[in-house]
């Protein structure tokens, strides 16, 4: 339990760190599931699905080889 509480508290300065990431809302989403927050953690999973489409925007540079736009994941 004690390594689940360290999870979420490591999750949430992440989270206040850097709001816009949805890696971060990710791994905070994980670890309330993991204390089954289920609600909390919903609310995190829609935050993290609202910053992903704009995080892939940002990260995508150049063309490949294939001519295809490469995106950082």
């Amino acid at each position: 339990k004690d390594d689940v509480e360290s999870q979420i508290a490591d999750a949430s300065e992440a989270v206040r760190l850097s709001p816009a990431s949805a890696e971060a809302h990710l791994f905070l989403a994980r670890a309330l599931l993991g204390r089954d927050d289920a609600d909390r953690a919903l609310g995190h999973l829609k935050l993290a699905l609202k910053e992903l489409p704009q995080q892939r925007e940002s990260k995508s540079f150049g063309r490949g080889r294939c001519g295809k736009t490469l995106l950082i994941v």
